[in-house]
């Protein structure tokens, strides 16, 4: 053993039923457009700068396309290319038959731009006879050969987290994600114009990810993203019922601005909630409609006229992120009106 040594032996052992798993299957599904390439500085730094689970500034609209475009961000797979590797990342394993790479460190794929780091950290395996690995080890230290990670941002799991959050300097941010696979590539020798791929790791997380996504390929269903609106919303005049409205007036136009930032903003707060549901049951989906006082003084709750995912916990975090929205637009003029109801949708497009 060389290189990086015990460590190497001890996390190789640790992870290594799971590898033995390798196929191909990444392969198969990244041709189906299942892989979103990220290797320009700029494009980093693009990605980076939605790693906050909340934009800058109160504008409604503003704070609403931004939780659109990030959505659709931390529900990707993305593929970068690591810089060049010097001799101490790297080691080959006599026992394993494996050239290794470190998972332990910090990469930058570009000197000015965001750092990458893995929340799950492991020693990547790649398995090769002692003198390819040697020589795969030379082109990894010239550039010949590359590493490229696969990985998704670490809010698909946890949509609340800042991704990438600010370093010492400003120049020196780090996106945490977690690495689903590595693939060792011949950047000059090619058959069919398409570099080739010498060799590929995976990860636990990446197995199960690959599996998904061969599965949505057989049944010939695309990668969908959980999306969470509102589809119906209602003032209810203040002491009055469901059934009575404002005429043909309708309600008083202050209302229509304030009604746009309720809206956006518990999408906003509901959206952690169903991705915290899907991850036990990537298949949920339906809709809720919930009754929601202005004010609570008066011994009116928030209650629940409808739920068709029938999730306790589900309820639980709507009711408690819904409560918070309110507490942070207390004082609020809400002229004639002491309620609202809304239709939340719950689905996967």
């Amino acid at each position: 053993m060389i290189g990086v040594g015990r460590r190497a032996r001890g996390e190789w052992s640790r992870c290594g039923a799971f590898l033995m798993l390798l196929g191909m299957t990444w392969c198969a599904t990244g041709s189906a457009g299942a892989v979103t390439p990220v290797e320009e500085r700029e494009e980093l730094v693009d990605l980076c700068n939605f790693g906050p689970p909340e934009a800058e500034g109160d504008d409604g609209k503003e704070q609403r396309s931004y939780h659109d475009r990030r959505r659709v961000l931390v529900h990707q797979v993305y593929e970068t290319p690591l810089p060049a590797l010097d001799d101490g990342l790297m080691g080959y394993d006599r026992v394993t038959g494996l050239l290794t790479i470190s998972g332990f460190r910090t990469y930058r794929p570009h000197p000015e731009g965001p750092a990458i780091r893995f929340r799950n950290e492991c020693i990547l395996g790649f398995e090769f006879d002692e003198e390819k690995a040697h020589d795969v080890m030379a082109q990894l230290q010239m550039g010949t050969v590359e590493v490229r990670i696969g990985y998704q941002l670490v809010a698909r799991q946890d949509y609340d987290v800042d991704f990438c959050p600010d370093g010492d300097k400003a120049d020196h941010r780090a996106m945490v994600v977690d690495l689903l696979y590595a693939q060792l590539v011949d950047v000059e020798q090619s058959s069919d114009g398409d570099p080739r791929v010498l060799g590929t790791y995976q990860t636990p997380q990446g197995h199960r990810a690959a599996l998904h996504r061969s599965m949505e390929l057989v049944d010939s269903v695309t990668s969908a993203v959980p999306e969470v609106k509102i589809s119906h919303f209602q003032w209810r005049p203040r002491g009055k019922s469901w059934s009575d409205d404002f005429g043909e007036s309708g309600p008083p136009s202050p209302l229509q601005p304030l009604q746009e930032e309720l809206v956006a903003r518990i999408e906003r707060a509901l959206y952690p909630c169903y991705v915290g549901a899907l991850s036990h049951n990537a298949a949920l989906q339906g809709a809720l409609v919930l009754s929601v006082p202005i004010e609570v003084e008066g011994g009116e709750r928030l209650s629940f006229l409808m739920d068709t995912l029938q999730k306790p916990m589900m309820r639980q975090c709507a009711k408690e992120r819904i409560s918070a929205v309110m507490t942070t637009m207390e004082g609020t003029d809400y002229e004639e009106v002491d309620a609202f109801k809304l239709t939340v949708l719950m689905r996967r497009r």
